[in-house]
């Protein structure tokens, strides 16, 4: 991945360690040392138009890694005050609640020249995945595969891996490896005489009492929204849209073309009757503003590209989405910045889950709807206490710490699984176009989390929000569910239908479904299983492929070639 990696040790980074550094750097021509200090190094990977910012300033340097918009961080003298006050233990809080309110994805370090103190903050939300290693030296860096360089000393956290193949990512904050963690959302790291970091909590419950009363209309959402998307427009030249066939994209079109800001709009083909049909209710969007798209042929089974994601993410985004790569490389070739629909049904949907018959706990409903791989089919992949892992698991989806177990499950799909499958995957995106969603400007988030989650039930509030940006759209064919969202027969009919085959669900044993795996996806982790992996990933030798389901399967090549990866570096 691009961005930045932070070596930094008090007094001064060890000799021997900097030249091993300095040694890793010369086979990677990608990489540059940006900032060299007697305490730190910073290093920088990617193209020269990766937005990293430096500023130089008597007393410190600041660095800001991503996108801030609607600022210029250069020029603004409110900016400049609070970063400043970060030094300063009695303004620390009220700069850090200044910083969480600034739209972007981004991630600021910040050194004192004279004290030798290094800070490091990220937004509200965590958007850009950043990943640190409390060792001495110190290392934070948006790229796993660089660490591995540098260190040499990843090894597989088994417990990581385990959650990976049950739930496609490891919970929390972990990685998939032992001693490396991902920097939570609104977090502030201090490098002093000792390490210190502090993250704060976002409460839902907290965010849904504080609206309580306060009638959010959906207009003042909008205004927000709608400045959300002009910010984006304006930091960037060549803005392009992926559009798709869903609810969300085509609310960003809508209002990129009330705005009448020139954009231009993309998507991408290939044989599989959803996607067709995708592509499909984009041309009806097109022709409701006479305007073009471009449309990229691409191959679901791609395994030429498997080898390029697998060092991209390092197993955070899985191998089922490198058929993506041509696509944003091709996009990378026209454009400056990607906007896509990411984060509308993490906000505009009503996220609580649907009432079971007979409560087995969050832990079960979590399970239920989200898993990857049952824990029958993880005890034939893996050689390792399956029930301990599964006890441990259990334990962290039941300890998120609400009374109401309907904001549990919300804070499991927007703590769980935005921020360590969809963050990870807009993520690689960045390793070729910058990509950003209006729909995480944190004052939009915050306000549509204020509100009662009952009252986005029946996709009431996509209708409502999507009538505000052009009425039209609410009249264009869903591509998932094959009518628009103003069929309400339809819908009421496509929900319950939803509601009895969970409810069905929640009441059946764990299925023993026979898959007949595709042939390529076999031979592809057969191979991959000659280089004797199997002992790192603790995978069992005698297990038979052909049984596991294509989700499953896509996990295990996943963590093969992230091992091959490793020992090649």
């Amino acid at each position: 991945m691009p961005g930045i990696t932070l070596i930094y040790q008090q007094d001064q980074i060890d000799t021997s360690f900097l030249k091993r550094t300095e040694a890793a750097i010369e086979k990677l021509p990608e990489v540059i040392i940006l900032l060299r200090e007697k305490q730190f190094l910073i290093l920088k990977k990617g193209k020269e138009n990766y937005p990293v910012c430096l500023i130089e300033q008597p007393d410190y340097m600041l660095l800001v890694e991503g996108k801030i918009y609607g600022l210029d961080i250069l020029k603004d003298e409110v900016f400049r005050t609070y970063i400043e006050g970060l030094f300063h233990p009695n303004k620390k809080d009220t700069s850090l609640t200044y910083l969480r309110k600034l739209d972007g994805e981004f991630i600021i370090y910040l050194f004192n020249k004279i004290t030798g103190k290094m800070i490091v903050v990220n937004d509200l939300m965590g958007r850009l995945p950043v990943y640190y290693s409390n060792s001495d030296p110190f290392i934070i860096s948006r790229d796993i595969g660089l660490v591995q360089s540098l260190t040499g000393k990843l090894a597989f956290d088994e417990q990581s891996i385990y959650e990976y193949m049950r739930l496609g990512f490891p919970l929390g904050n972990k990685t998939l490896f032992k001693n490396l963690l991902r920097l939570a959302p609104s977090s502030i790291v201090e490098l002093d005489i000792v390490f210190s970091l502090q993250s704060r909590r976002i409460s839902l419950e907290d965010w849904q009492e504080a609206g309580r009363g306060v009638k959010i209309h959906e207009e003042v959402l909008y205004e927000v929204f709608k400045q959300a998307v002009k910010d984006r427009l304006d930091a960037f030249e060549k803005p392009m849209l992926s559009i798709s066939g869903g609810l969300d994209s085509r609310i960003i079109m809508g209002e990129i073309e009330k705005q009448k800001h020139k954009a231009a709009y993309e998507s991408f083909l290939y044989k599989n009757t959803i996607i067709e049909a995708d592509v499909k209710v984009v041309k009806q969007l097109c022709e409701i503003y006479k305007t073009q798209f471009g449309l990229t042929g691409l191959e679901e089974w791609s395994p030429e590209y498997f080898n390029e994601l697998a060092d991209v993410k390092y197993g955070m985004n899985y191998l089922g989405m490198a058929f993506i790569i041509p696509f944003l490389k091709n996009m990378a070739q026209k454009y400056g910045v990607m906007l896509t629909g990411d984060g509308g049904d993490k906000t505009l949907a009503c996220l609580f889950p649907e009432k079971q018959l007979f409560d087995g706990g969050i832990d079960s409903q979590i399970l239920k709807s989200n898993e990857v791989t049952t824990v029958r089919v993880c005890n034939q992949i893996f050689n390792l206490n399956v029930a301990d892992k599964e006890r441990k698991m259990r334990a962290h989806l039941n300890g998120y710490g609400y009374a109401n177990m309907e904001f549990n499950y919300k804070h499991f799909l927007i703590f769980e699984r935005a921020k360590n499958w969809l963050f990870e995957g807009e993520d690689r995106n960045r390793q070729y176009i910058w990509s950003t969603s209006p729909f995480y400007h944190p004052g939009f988030f915050k306000m549509v989390h204020s509100m009662d989650e009952h009252e986005k039930k029946n996709f009431k509030l996509y209708r409502s929000f999507t009538q505000l940006v052009n009425p039209e759209l609410n009249n264009i064919t869903n591509a998932n569910w094959g009518f628009p969202i103003n069929h309400n027969r339809q819908l009421k009919r496509l929900l319950f239908k939803q509601k009895v085959r969970q409810q069905i669900k929640s009441l059946m044993p764990e299925s023993r479904k026979k898959y007949h795996a595709p042939n390529e996806m076999v031979l592809a982790i057969k191979a991959q299983l000659k280089g004797g992996l199997e002992d790192s990933l603790r995978l069992n030798k005698s297990l038979n492929l052909n049984e596991l389901s294509q989700g499953s399967l896509f996990h295990i090549l996943t963590l093969l070639k992230v091992a091959t990866n490793m020992n090649d570096k």
